[in-house]
């Protein structure tokens, strides 16, 4: 404390205690002043995804983490997102893995999965709300982004993205289903030597730490591999092309990077068969960091 300022205190105890009183008092009012004025912005709380049903073949606690990771890959954890229409498509993608549901009347070259996970999930004891069980034989509950983005208040809209977030659990359940009925389907009418060599690359990946994780999600991501509509130059870019593409190898992490580099692999040739007015280009970067999700990750999935 400055010299002169300590002159000019009062020299009576009393009265230079009640003007340090009156001091502290004034730095605190303004402490809370300023804090008063600061704004806070608080963030939409991210989901957890529920813990699945016990299914076989997967510890329900493993199969809660893979759904947290694939929500994350397509929502970027907003829950809003939930529901949600890129610009660049023409259609909606819906839930935990973005699952696609079709405008009334399109005929768009991708597989729709939507509404087939909905008749899961009511098969599996959830409480489907009765307009969206018949809304799924009709199309989309929306004609396009703007007419979504419209009606983002609605209560339909309100109602469909609670009910997705309260049936996360299943969803994981629906995926991972999805991925156990896959490998019968992707060697279905090959040749001997092909079926042993995508079964065997199969079995490493989901036998290494982590794997199940990187086959779920892939399945979920791009497909199995198998719907000729899902081709460029006649030539897909699935689950079935990826472990076509795969180098051999030992089980373990190196497992996962080989998917992940015949993932790669597989995707670019996707953008380079293309036509040109899609601009897939675009997307490859995203992919490519999902991609990396696949070795780096924690081993518990």
């Amino acid at each position: 404390m400055p010299a002169n300022f300590l002159k000019l205190l009062p020299r009576k105890p009393i009265l230079l205690l009640a003007l340090l009183i009156a001091l502290t008092l004034t730095i605190v009012a303004g402490c809370i002043s300023n804090q008063k004025s600061v704004k806070t912005i608080e963030p939409t709380p991210a989901i957890t995804v529920s813990k699945p049903p016990k299914a076989k073949g997967i510890d329900s606690i493993q199969l809660q983490a893979i759904g947290q990771k694939i929500y994350l890959n397509e929502t970027g954890g907003k829950p809003e997102n939930l529901v949600y229409w890129n610009p660049n498509e023409a259609f909606p993608s819906l839930g935990i893995g973005h699952f696609i549901w079709f405008p009334a009347g399109s005929t768009i070259g991708f597989t729709e999965s939507f509404p087939d996970m909905i008749r899961f999930l009511k098969a599996n004891g959830a409480d489907v709300p009765s307009w969206l069980l018949e809304q799924i034989t009709v199309g989309a509950l929306w004609r396009d982004q703007a007419d979504l983005n419209k009606n983002r208040s609605s209560d339909k809209v309100q109602e469909l993205q609670q009910f997705l977030s309260d049936t996360s659990g299943l969803q994981a359940l629906y995926l991972f289903q999805r991925l156990d009925s896959a490998l019968p389907k992707i060697v279905r009418g090959l040749e001997t030597d092909r079926q042993k060599q995508i079964t065997e690359r199969f079995n490493t990946v989901k036998s290494s730490p982590g794997g199940l994780y990187l086959l779920v999600d892939y399945v979920n991501f791009k497909g199995e591999g198998i719907v000729t509509s899902e081709q460029h130059n006649n030539v897909g870019w699935g689950l079935r092309q990826v472990l076509e593409t795969m180098e051999p190898t030992q089980t373990g992490n190196e497992a996962l990077k080989a998917f992940a580099t015949a993932a790669d692999i597989v995707l670019t040739h996707r953008v380079a068969n293309a036509p040109v007015e899609r601009n897939e280009q675009r997307w490859l970067p995203g992919w490519r960091v999902r991609l990396k999700t696949y070795y780096q990750q924690e081993l518990d999935v």
